[in-house]
Order: C-alpha cells, then sequence, then structure tokens
C-alpha cells in the first residue's frame, strides 16, 4: 500500500491524501522519508551529474579525434549524431529531467502541466530543425535524413497529445480521441517502415562535421605559428643594435 501523499480526489490538489490508497500511512514516516531522501540522491546524480559528465567526455573525444576511432566502443553514446554534435543525448536527457520536474515533483496545476509540456516539445523541436544534429541517414532513392523526419513527426504528434489533454477539449473528447489515434497510428506506421527499410539506407560521410573540425584545427595550428613567430621577434637582436656593434668594432680595429 501506498502512503498519502497526493490528493484524495480524482482531481489534482495540494492536499496530502491519496485517491483510493492507504490513508492510514504518513509521508512523514522514516522509511518513506528515506526512500525520498535515496531517491533525491539518484536523481541528482543521474539527472544532473551524467548528463554534464557525458557532454565532457564527448567533446574530449571530438577534441582528440577520437570520435570516429572509438565508435565501436562509445558508439551507442553519440553514432546517432554528427560530430559537431556529439553531446546531443545530454540534451535528451535534460529534457527527460525537466519533462519529470514539470509532471512528478510536485502536485502543480493542468494548465501549469500542460503548457510547461507543450513548450518544452516546442523547443525541442526548434532545436532539432535548426540544428538538425542527427546523422544524415537517406535512402538509394530519396535524399531525406530519416533521423530528421521521425523525430520531426514523432514531436508533432507528441505536442498534439499534449495540448489535448487541456480540459478545453473535454467537449470534443470524442473527436479529439480519433485523431490522436490516428496520429499515433501514423507515427507507429512510419518508425516500422524506417526499421524494415534500413537495408535500403546509405550512411552518407560526415562531411559537415569534418570539415568543421578541421577548419578548427587549421584556425589553431595559424595561431600557434603567428605566436611562435611572435616570440621568436620578441628574442631576437634589434637590427640598430647590431649595427652600431659592427661600428664600434670597425673603429676598434682601425
Amino acid at each position: 500500500m501506498f502512503p498519502k501523499c497526493t490528493s484524495k480526489e480524482l482531481v489534482l490538489d495540494l492536499t496530502k491524501d491519496v485517491y483510493l490508497l492507504d490513508n492510514g500511512r504518513s509521508c512523514a514516516e522514516f522509511i518513506f522519508q528515506t526512500l525520498q531522501f535515496v531517491a533525491v540522491i539518484y536523481l541528482v546524480v543521474f539527472s544532473l551529474l551524467f548528463p554534464f559528465l557525458l557532454v565532457f567526455f564527448t567533446l574530449r573525444q571530438r577534441k582528440w579525434n577520437l570520435l570516429d576511432t572509438d565508435r565501436m566502443k562509445y558508439g551507442p553514446v553519440y553514432d546517432a549524431y554528427n560530430n559537431r554534435y556529439c553531446f546531443w543525448e545530454a540534451i535528451v536527457l535534460l529534457r527527460l529531467l525537466i519533462s519529470l520536474c514539470l509532471t512528478d515533483t510536485y502536485p502543480i496545476g493542468p494548465f501549469i502541466q500542460v503548457y510547461g509540456q507543450l513548450t518544452l516539445t516546442g523547443l525541442y523541436l526548434l532545436l532539432v530543425i535548426a540544428f538538425r544534429p542527427y546523422r544524415t541517414m537517406a535512402w538509394t532513392f530519396c535524399n531525406a535524413n530519416n533521423h530528421i523526419i521521425f523525430e520531426v513527426v514523432s514531436n508533432l504528434c507528441l505536442g498534439f497529445v499534449q495540448i489535448i489533454s487541456h480540459p478545453i477539449f473535454k467537449i470534443y473528447w470524442n473527436i479529439v480521441e480519433i485523431i490522436s489515434l490516428v496520429f499515433i497510428c501514423l507515427v507507429l506506421l512510419l518508425w516500422v517502415v524506417l526499421l524494415f527499410g534500413i537495408c535500403c539506407e546509405i550512411k552518407e560521410s560526415n562531411f559537415q562535421g569534418t570539415m568543421d573540425e578541421s577548419s578548427m584545427i587549421g584556425n589553431q595550428t595559424r595561431h600557434k605559428v603567428k605566436f611562435l613567430c611572435w616570440r621568436s621577434n620578441a628574442v631576437g637582436q634589434d637590427p640598430s643594435y647590431t649595427a652600431e656593434l659592427q661600428e664600434k668594432k670597425v673603429n676598434l680595429d682601425f
């Protein structure tokens, strides 16, 4: 049985009762306080520390040009993304963390939950369209990026499902429910088609990411050469001082 921690009614309120659960238990008991403490530690370590460690590791691999070399060992972490956005998995984890905080950490109102989740989905969709972080995977007869297409379609479907959870759509629930089921079936159908169409895909080379890395390395090399030239000029002798020494030597020999 679960303790009484949220609400006793079907609607969300700020009381400490639970609907159809054991009202004789309380969250103030030692066992539930211990579970809450352990859950907070797990949340901090896995949901906050792990994404930052993931960003550090992938950027380190990219800096030392080890993404392709160690792909067999660490590929599941960044293989779906191009080299320029190898850290994108951390953004996905942070999105899940924010979504979890909006729905499961504190009993906030349904309006805030709906608008918060919808805003989060919209921002992530704009980021995917603007930066296109996924590695290019296209069919032999079509140059479209299958990863980007599936991500955009699935997020549009997710946004529709989130927005219809608003109480204003309750009066049109029969129609909205059919539309949402159609969208979900379309996403599942697209997923199945892409899954069985892997044999027809051609993995294109990550030309853009390679060019970006090459330009970064070239800029760093030019800066280092310029710095070395500057240092050599700084420690060299002054030409006027050398000419003066030669003149004094000639006068002394005379």
